[in-house]
């Protein structure tokens, strides 16, 4: 069955140039002022506003609407640079790289095509894109970065979970925002805690106290980190040291009591 959300045309990746980056925050302020759409074409068709990426040798398939998972996203946009054998991480700081890419996909993924809605920051939105801030490199530049991560070392795969009960947005913003996550041990043992393999989903039944909700297990992990890297080098350690320091720590086991008064046992390290 052939897919409406896969066409066969290529898009060359770009960034933007001085100019279309005084374009975008240019439209960003007339949409928002107007309360008006967010017209990314204003941004990425006149000539001059943007240059081809690294000789235009990146490219992936062209995205039509918001009809891919997270995962497939991350997939499509990881493949421009796989493609043609350049790495994502070096780019990662390439924040008109980047900027390009939130106005070629992002409003059909996360920039509310109302910019003003998403400025008031609307209740019962997913979107979390504002292009006067930095939110892009927790969307576009991060989805590319963690498959990447996943298809070298088999590690982040809870970072690509669907945004069910926030869980996929507080997985990514903790990890990208709060740097001590993004070692290669720290996101082996958070797939470890919160991932489960076989369901490709977020580990949803873990007996965990309720002040401690699986949705919330990268914040909790987090701040141990940070506790921890007061003693340890965090980002330079093994996975195998960190898991043992995590065991010995007593913060993910134990028991708890519930609200009926039944006892429960958790150990998110099983």
């Amino acid at each position: 069955m052939s897919s409406s959300i896969a066409p066969t045309s290529n898009w060359v990746v770009k960034t933007l140039t001085e100019q279309g980056m005084k374009a975008m925050k240019d439209e960003w302020a007339r949409a928002v002022a107007d309360e008006d759409y967010f017209n990314s074409g204003t941004v990425l068709t006149p000539e001059g506003n943007t240059t081809d990426f690294l000789g235009g040798k990146c490219s992936f398939k062209g995205i039509t609407h918001g009809g891919l998972t997270k995962k497939e996203l991350s997939e499509r946009i990881y493949s421009a640079f796989s493609g043609a054998g350049e790495r994502v991480e070096p780019h990662l700081s390439n924040r008109e790289l980047w900027c390009w890419f939130m106005c070629k996909i992002g409003p059909s993924y996360h920039l509310k095509i109302k910019a003003h809605e998403v400025a008031s920051g609307a209740k019962g939105t997913d979107e979390k894109i504002i292009l006067s801030g930095d939110g892009y490199r927790h969307h576009m530049a991060n989805l590319a970065w963690v498959q990447e991560l996943i298809q070298e070392h088999d590690i982040g795969h809870v970072m690509l979970t669907e945004k069910k009960k926030n869980s996929f947005g507080d997985f990514q913003e903790q990890v990208t925002q709060g740097h001590i996550l993004k070692s290669h041990a720290c996101l082996k043992l958070l797939d470890e805690m919160a991932y489960d393999t076989a369901k490709e989903y977020w580990v949803m039944d873990r007996n965990v106290p309720e002040n401690r909700r699986n949705q919330k297990i990268a914040r909790y992990f987090k701040a141990w980190l940070y506790k921890l890297d007061t003693v340890h080098d965090v980002y330079s350690m093994s996975y195998e040291l960190l898991k043992t320091l995590a065991i010995d720590s007593g913060r993910f086991s134990g028991t708890w009591i519930d609200g009926k008064g039944v006892t429960r046992n958790f150990d998110l390290l099983a």
